[in-house]
């Protein structure tokens, strides 16, 4: 008796209707999906392909907003198509007028896009920009292997660029020129005291420790040639 009363349960209608929500709805989800799928083909093909793109914290914003509306509108027998359709043009429009003020800089480009953060350079972590973007030196260290580096003695840099990624620049890259470090946060004051550092005739030990990398200064001049240069010691921090 009660095997049969479960299977009659199992096959009744009302079951099939609340386990799958069907009636016209699953009618209208196929048959509106095509046609919204066309639709912000179209939107976004016209508004180019930087809408989309990961550039800016807005583009961001405008590519889960447009997902949202979308999967709201197909899943959601509720929800007007007119409100999406308006929705995605006022989302697509207020993305392209950001992008276009960006361009021209009609807007300061800090609102618009963070800037490029210098985490790592020539032998020692930036523990001041690590604590402002929350990060670690094993984070750091965990790039750099993803990058397939077994060690930083062979990298000169890494920045954490605005889009989140790291940027891996190696100390044979670095010889060819830094001018495309010069707009990175830290950069310019790690230059200053790199000529600082040379100026009095010291240089910089990095300290490799389980906690993390810390610059300090040395000052005993390293004399070669006659020439007061620079050297990057690896010792354990105790």
């Amino acid at each position: 008796m009660a095997t049969t009363a479960w299977r009659e349960n199992e096959l009744s209608p009302d079951l099939w209707q609340a386990m799958f929500y069907t009636k016209y709805t699953t009618v209208r989800t196929a048959v509106i999906t095509p046609i919204l799928v066309v639709f912000m083909f179209v939107v976004l093909r016209a508004a180019g392909t930087r809408t989309l793109t990961q550039a800016t914290l807005f583009n961001r914003i405008v590519s889960v907003a447009v997902g949202s509306l979308v999967g709201s509108v197909a899943l959601r027998p509720n929800t007007p198509l007119t409100s999406t359709v308006i929705g995605t043009f006022i989302i697509v429009g207020a993305a392209l007028l950001v992008d276009v003020a960006y361009a021209y800089k009609l807007l300061p480009a800090s609102l618009v896009q963070a800037e490029p953060v210098l985490v790592y350079v020539d032998g020692v972590m930036q523990q001041h920009q690590l604590h402002r973007c929350l990060l670690t030196p094993d984070k750091v260290a965990s790039e750099v292997r993803s990058r397939g580096y077994s060690s930083l003695a062979k990298v000169y840099a890494v920045v954490l660029e605005p889009s989140g990624s790291f940027s891996v620049i190696s100390q044979d890259a670095a010889r060819d020129g830094l001018e495309l470090l010069h707009n990175v946060r830290g950069f310019s004051n790690h230059m200053c005291v790199t000529s600082a550092a040379a100026a009095s005739g010291r240089h910089v030990i990095a300290h490799d420790s389980p906690a993390g990398w810390h610059g300090q200064q040395h000052n005993k001049p390293l004399a070669q040639g006659g020439r007061t240069s620079t050297q990057r010691t690896q010792i354990p921090a105790v």
